[in-house]
């Protein structure tokens, strides 16, 4: 019997939820792919617990303490398995009493070992988003999110 599951995609991320089914199909895999442009349909599924693989951006702008927190962390907001170790959770509350940046990049690096031993979960794609606006460009609005931009019809570049 083949290996099966959803996956659930929102927003832009159709395309590589389709690119990730083919591959894995190569695999003998066979996934179900599910989505909307909305990301109602995956909160939906996560807060009913009825869901095996999704997509998601995760933004890790920002304090190694935060974003770990937000991730592994027993009440992270995207802990979505609510997954909880004792020896992470001291790792990550010993961020309280660590000021200097070197000793919290080296602190994050033993939390992110003791993750790797543990695998709660696992990624398995990772997007680049850069972006750069030359002089040239008229009318950009940078949006709200830093991941996204908009192209609009009053959107151009001057020669």
């Amino acid at each position: 019997m083949p290996l099966r599951f959803r996956l659930y995609w929102f927003g832009l991320n159709k395309g590589q939820a389709e690119v990730m089914q083919a591959q894995w199909g190569k695999l003998g895999v066979e996934v179900d792919v599910q989505g909307t442009a909305d990301s109602s349909f995956t909160v939906q599924r996560r807060a009913a617990n009825d869901w095996e693989a999704f997509i998601e951006q995760w933004n890790t702008v920002g304090d190694p303490a935060a974003v770990m927190n937000r991730q592994i962390g027993p009440d992270g907001i995207l802990n979505y398995a609510k997954f909880r170790d004792a020896e992470l959770e001291r790792l990550l509350a010993d961020f309280d009493g660590i000021f200097d940046p070197e000793e919290r990049r080296q602190h994050a690096l033993r939390v992110n070992e003791r993750h790797a031993e543990l695998v709660p979960f696992i990624p398995l794609s990772s997007q680049d988003r850069l972006g750069a606006v030359s002089r040239r460009v008229r009318n950009y609005v940078p949006h709200f999110t830093q991941w996204l931009y908009e192209v609009h019809p009053d959107l151009w570049v001057a020669a």
